[in-house]
């Protein structure tokens, strides 16, 4: 995984970014990077100590982290597709043995400079990261086909907000717990 330091560029060669989230499994890491454009002093302490919840939803072809900082703070998601993990950074996660607590790093980047804001590293509880791992393992065994990924990422975003969502999840947890 990547070295980021808080000050330093998320990336040497870019400064300005589109305001996105993007979760990704790999080179065996999992990683949340935020990129919000001039984010409030509340945002940058919430990705750095708030509190963290993660919810899973699984629709396959698609695979969405649901994730919240703070207390009460609304869901957001990111989707995610092994498929779309450079071939050279792909793995599949190790098969779950239930007491496995994978690690996630949240960079949270300033879309307007590119500079890291926020770092963090979260732990997932047993159940979510084997599900978390089951999810990727079957992902990455499916042909990829682009359109059936947008397809059901449209349908999944069109029956309900984030919030909703992660509510319907089968598994959630607190970060770090």
């Amino acid at each position: 995984m990547h070295a980021y330091k808080v000050g330093d560029l998320y990336h040497p060669d870019h400064r300005l970014w589109p305001e996105f989230v993007q979760y990704s499994y790999r080179g065996g890491q999992h990683e949340l990077v935020l990129f919000l454009r001039q984010p409030s002093p509340q945002e940058v302490q919430a990705a750095r100590t708030g509190r963290a919840d993660f919810a899973l939803v699984v629709e396959p072809p698609v695979l969405l982290l649901c994730y919240r900082f703070s207390c009460g703070g609304p869901w957001s998601d990111a989707p995610f597709s092994w498929h779309l993990v450079p071939a050279s950074e792909r793995a599949t996660p190790p098969d779950p043995t239930g007491e496995e607590r994978a690690t996630l790093q949240v960079v949270l980047v300033d879309a307007a400079t590119g500079l890291v804001q926020a770092l963090r590293l979260l732990s997932f509880a047993p159940p979510f990261t084997a599900a978390l791992h089951r999810a990727i393992r079957a992902q990455a065994l499916i042909p990829w086909e682009p359109r059936a990924f947008d397809a059901t990422l449209s349908k999944l975003y069109s029956t309900g907000a984030p919030d909703q969502l992660a509510e319907r999840s089968e598994v959630r947890c607190r970060g770090g717990e």
